[in-house]
């Protein structure tokens, strides 16, 4: 068993914070549970890439609110995104191409 930490997240539907191992993960593709995979990637992505920019409170908005951090974060998620939609292959091509694919090709692999 590898009990090596793959992810720390907060967990919405518990209201604490989870650590994934390897060997969880491991579990969960031996298992081909759907849910627990969906469920591990949205809590994986919403917590790198959107929750940090909520900003609750106004002056915590104020302060601390930062554009450039917002939009990089969310390239990355788009990024992110797009190789979910070509199945893991390396993206190769610039970073804009992935963009246009991201908003011009929107089915997702039904696998």
């Amino acid at each position: 068993m590898n009990k090596i930490e793959l992810a720390r997240f907060f967990d919405s539907d518990s209201s604490k914070i989870r650590t994934v191992t390897i060997s969880d993960y491991e579990k969960m593709i031996a298992k081909q549970d759907k849910d627990a995979l969906a469920q591990f990637v949205y809590n994986r992505l919403s917590s790198r890439y959107t929750i940090p920019h909520r900003y609750e409170g106004a002056e915590y908005a104020e302060q601390y609110k930062n554009g450039f951090s917002m939009m990089a974060s969310y390239c990355l998620l788009i990024e992110t995104i797009q190789s979910f939609k070509t199945d893991g292959l390396p993206l190769k091509a610039p970073t804009s191409m992935h963009s246009k694919r991201f908003f011009l090709i929107p089915q997702i692999s039904q696998n």
